[in-house]
């Protein structure tokens, strides 16, 4: 109604004033313009109070859900941690792994667990990985457990924490989850030996070995028949008549404890001494040997080789496992 009554006095008045032709048009439209840059200043002011308020809420969110886009790696977590599962724990005891275990992570995501000379734990390899605030990994996988196991971790004040999220291993969950692992200083290592070292070879060059010795036949007999019964061998003689896939066996050396993994039942969980390089080693636990073995050692910075000398120079199953092939160093 406006712009019709304004339109009707601009006729009356022409009558006594002279336009421009097209003067009336170019008004209206210049104010339709002013209206419009009205309006859109109203909806960038909008936007700007929108963007605003969305910039605050996310900047409250609560800080557990803004962690899930930290990116983390090994080496977060990587070091050596203690912690002392408590018999008195009902799972703790149930499982029978009450004691102090002692727990390394590396960046290069190698996970050693070592435990209770009672409580028999796989050697290498065992693996970790980091997902954000999610730790994966394989330990016990094949002694025990059917799949990998994943856990939150946290670490503040020097203790290392891993609530199970997603592991059907009660086992595992067990060991890793039952207490908090409080970090270790690892100091300097007591020797050269410290680590862990791996020689790989055939069981043809396990036989050889052996065959070298300066034992008597029936020793060597006994170890062959028990090889080849370990080794499915269709011939009770020869432990290599199946060919099976080539062997392994590493070496922990952690404080003054040794450890033995090659697969077999038995293991070796015992002490070491270094003295120059003659390496004195006893096993009171599993009873292995009797009275403790010397080996003379050659210690490279990448690997390992030893001699066994007096008693355990006799002994095949010991030959089977020191003197096959050089232990090149793991970690």
């Amino acid at each position: 109604m406006t712009d019709l009554r304004l339109r009707d006095g601009l006729e009356s008045e022409s009558h006594r004033v002279s336009l421009e032709l097209g003067a009336a048009e170019r008004m209206f439209e210049r104010r339709h313009r002013r209206e419009r840059r009205r309006r859109t200043a109203t909806v960038v002011v909008g936007l700007a109070l929108a963007i605003g308020v969305v910039a605050l809420a996310v900047t409250a969110l609560p800080h557990r859900e803004r962690e899930r886009e930290v990116v983390t790696d090994a080496g977060d977590v990587a070091g050596s941690y203690e912690a002392r599962l408590p018999s008195r724990d009902p799972d703790v005891a149930r499982l029978g792994v009450g004691g102090f275990f002692h727990l390394r992570l590396t960046e290069d995501g190698a996970l050693e667990l070592n435990g209770p000379w009672d409580v028999d734990l796989p050697g290498p390899p065992v693996t970790f990985s980091i997902s954000g605030r999610e730790l994966t990994t394989d330990l016990l996988v094949g002694f025990g457990c059917q799949t990998a196991g994943t856990y939150r971790w946290t670490l503040a004040d020097g203790e290392l924490t891993l609530t199970p999220l997603d592991d059907e291993c009660e086992l595992r969950a067990v060991l890793l989850g039952t207490r908090a692992w409080p970090a270790l200083d690892p100091g300097p290592p007591p020797d050269a030996l410290q680590g862990d070292w791996t020689a790989n070879y055939s069981c043809e060059e396990m036989v050889a070995a052996v065959d070298r010795l300066d034992a008597s036949r029936a020793f060597v007999s006994e170890w062959r028949e028990a090889n080849a019964a370990f080794f499915g061998s269709s011939d009770p003689t020869d432990p290599c008549a199946e060919s099976p896939p080539p062997l392994s066996s590493t070496l922990r050396f952690t404080g003054d404890r040794l450890l033995i993994f090659d697969g077999r039942p038995e293991g070796f969980d015992g002490r070491y001494e270094l003295d120059g390089d003659v390496l004195t080693i006893r096993d009171p636990r599993t009873g292995n040997i009797d009275g403790e073995y010397q080996l003379r050692v050659e210690i490279t910075p990448d690997a390992l080789t030893f001699e066994l000398l007096g008693e355990g120079a006799g002994d095949p199953w010991f030959t089977a496992t020191w003197e096959v092939a050089p232990f090149v160093r793991r970690s």
